[in-house]
């Protein structure tokens, strides 16, 4: 938590993902729920999905946030 309030300081873009994070974490804690089948191995398939939606994660990770206001112009 004191990390992503910490983002603030270097962004204020931050500020809508660091509400989001505060309130998630408000509503529904910290601890994500079991799955179903949590004793079921991923198939191929499935494994193939999580490294292509890896990939896409990494090619679209920017470091630098999108400054809003430096789109509008301002």
């Amino acid at each position: 938590m004191g990390a992503i309030v910490l983002t603030l300081r270097f962004s204020t873009s931050w500020l809508v993902w660091t509400v989001m994070v505060i309130a998630m974490l408000a509503v529904f804690g910290r601890h994500h729920p079991s799955t179903f089948d949590e004793d079921v191995p991923l198939d191929r398939t499935r494994m193939a999905l999580a490294l292509a939606a890896l990939v896409v994660f990494v090619l679209c990770f920017t470091t630098a946030p999108i400054q809003p206001l430096d789109l509008i112009g301002r």
